[in-house]
Formats: structure tokens, C-alpha cells, sequence
């Protein structure tokens, strides 16, 4: 007799909820989230930055599509938009004269070393965008560092600048006086990252992804409270240290703050977890700086914290009050 509790295609216990939220809906909602950044990065600089946007996302996609049919032999995923995502998070961290051939090896290695060997979504334990920039970072650092002005200040000249305002104020600390806390955060004649230019436009992005319950921001309360305690204490002890708001508005602080410690397959699931992650990644990206590793200081700290997960992921909030429940 057929057993309608169990078939030899899963268990068909009694009745199973669906949230209605899939993995297609929530890479579209970081799409949408990713938009105000991208969108500010390409007015800032131009044609230019559509190209790498576009030549980072069609790399990763068609990279997961090749390894689907060639190595998994399965049905591709690329269309629940992962690929896309991770192409559309490398492009946000590129300078925006980057060639576009190392955008096209940065999300194509992401894909390929940063995803694919790990099995299904969720298996890797670095984000795959944070893995493939850090490759770029590592074997083609001057490549990985072409700033430039954006194209409506009066400084731009249709050339490279040598370096970001962070590396500027870290070789003479008292260019930071040149800088205004409101123009960076509004993203006015800042030099950066496509996707990481205006503050504004990742509080847009931030904004959205709460609504959407996409994530709850615990790692990036936490983050940004690491960035402000570790930075707050080398300030203190060593005067000629960029302020915090320097810190928090500058290089790709608060890009991590949004996106990269709140990756969906890397992060810690628990509460507790996500804030202590947040921390350790934040006060590690000051201690890195400090440390002279000013390109790309914040992708190399959520990367060493994301090898803490697992421990992360171990620890729950205890109840307040204990019920004993007596042996039968």
C-alpha cells in the first residue's frame, strides 16, 4: 500500500509552509538595492562605469553557466539571479578606471573559485564578490587602484589620480582638512569605488533592504560601531589618525556596512552572530588601515571575520527565565 506520509521524492510530512520568499526574489531585491549606488557611480563617471557594470555581470553570469553545464551538468541557476548579484557587487567595488578586462577576470574568478567548488548557494564561506576582489587586489594592485575624478568637478581632467582621499590623508594627515563630512557622504567631487561614491545612495539602498526584510542590519550596526571604537581609540592615542567620520566615509567602509557583511550565504543567521561579525569586521578594517593596508582594508577584514561564522553561528541569546521540566 502507498504510504501518503512518504514518497522516495522527499518527505511529505503534514502541511508544510512556504514563506513565498525565494532566492530569485531576494537577489532581485539586492539588484533593486544596488541600483542608487551604481546609478550615482555611473552619472559620476560616465559611460565608462556602464561598461564595467555590464561587463562584470555578463562575465559572472556566463561563467555559472559554464560551470552548470560542464561540471555540475544540472539545469542552470543563473536565472534566481545570483550570478548577476555577485557581477553587480564587484562592479560596485571597482575604481572606475579599471580596465575591463579585470572586471571581466574579477566577477569571472569570483564565480569560479569563490562559488562554484562550494556546491549550492550557501556553501562558500567567503562572499564570492569579496573573494574575487580581493584576487584583483593581490595580483593586479595598480590596476585595482585607478581613481579619477568624477566628471562634473572642476579637477577632472579625463586622467587617472594617484590616489583615493583615503591614501591621500594617510600619506599626509593634514589633507583631511581639504575634506567635508557632508560632500563625502552625499558622494560631491568624491574619488572611490563606482558603487561606493555617495553615502546617500547606499542609505537608499540600506533603506530598502530593511522594508523588504531582506536583512535585519544587526552586522551593520555592528560594523559600523566597530569602525567608530577601534577608530575612536587609535585617534586617541595617536593624534595624526584620520577621524572617525573620515573613516566611515571614506574607501569602503560604509559599502561593507551595507552589503558585504550582510551577504546572505556568508553571514551568520543568528542575532548575537550577526552583531559580533559586524564588530570584528569593522575594528578590523581600522586596524588594517593603521596598519598600511589602505586598498581595500574593509574587504580583507569581512573576509578574515568570515572565517569566524561557524562560531559565530553558535552562539544564541539565552531566555531569561529557565523552565524545568520534570522527568516523566
Amino acid at each position: 500500500m502507498k504510504n501518503q506520509f512518504f514518497s522516495w521524492n522527499g518527505i511529505q510530512g503534514a502541511p508544510h509552509f512556504h514563506s513565498g520568499v525565494t532566492i530569485r526574489k531576494l537577489m532581485f531585491g539586492l539588484v533593486v538595492a544596488l541600483l542608487p549606488p551604481l546609478g550615482f557611480g555611473v552619472y559620476q563617471y560616465g559611460m565608462g562605469a556602464l561598461l564595467l557594470i555590464g561587463v562584470s555581470v555578463i562575465s559572472a553570469v556566463c561563467v555559472e553557466l559554464l560551470v552548470d553545464v560542464t561540471a555540475y551538468r544540472r539545469k542552470t541557476r543563473i536565472f534566481n539571479f545570483h550570478a548577476a548579484v555577485v557581477g553587480l557587487l564587484v562592479a560596485a567595488m571597482l575604481p572606475p578606471g579599471c580596465p575591463l578586462a579585470i572586471a571581466m577576470v574579477g566577477a569571472g574568478l569570483a564565480i569560479l573559485l569563490g562559488k562554484a567548488p562550494f556546491g549550492s548557494l550557501g556553501g562558500s564561506f567567503i562572499a564570492p564578490a569579496i573573494l574575487g576582489m580581493l584576487i584583483l587586489f593581490v595580483s593586479w594592485p595598480q590596476s585595482a587602484n585607478q581613481w579619477q575624478f568624477p566628471h562634473e568637478s572642476a579637477d577632472y581632467n579625463g586622467k587617472y589620480v594617484a590616489e583615493s582621499p583615503l591614501q591621500a590623508v594617510y600619506a599626509d594627515p593634514s589633507d583631511e582638512y581639504e575634506y567635508s563630512p557632508i560632500k563625502m557622504f552625499l558622494g560631491v567631487n568624491n574619488v572611490g569605488p563606482i558603487g561606493a561614491g555617495s553615502g546617500l545612495a547606499l542609505l537608499v539602498g540600506a533603506l530598502w533592504l530593511v522594508f523588504m526584510r531582506i536583512t535585519r542590519m544587526y552586522a551593520t550596526l555592528g560594523y559600523m560601531t566597530g569602525v567608530v571604537i577601534a577608530a575612536g581609540i587609535l585617534g586617541a592615542m595617536y593624534p595624526e589618525e584620520p577621524s572617525v567620520w573620515f573613516h566611515l566615509a571614506s574607501g569602503y567602509a560604509l559599502f561593507a556596512a551595507v552589503f558585504l557583511v550582510n551577504d546572505i550565504p556568508a553571514s551568520p543567521v543568528t542575532e548575537p552572530g550577526m552583531v559580533l561579525f559586524g564588530l570584528l569586521s569593522g575594528a578590523l578594517t581600522i586596524v588594517l588601515r593603521f596598519a598600511g593596508v589602505e586598498l581595500g582594508a574593509a574587504l580583507f577584514a569581512v573576509a578574515f571575520s568570515s572565517m569566524a561564522v561557524p562560531f559565530f553561528d553558535k552562539l544564541q541569546a539565552k531566555p531569561a527565565f529557565k523552565s524545568e521540566v520534570p522527568h516523566a
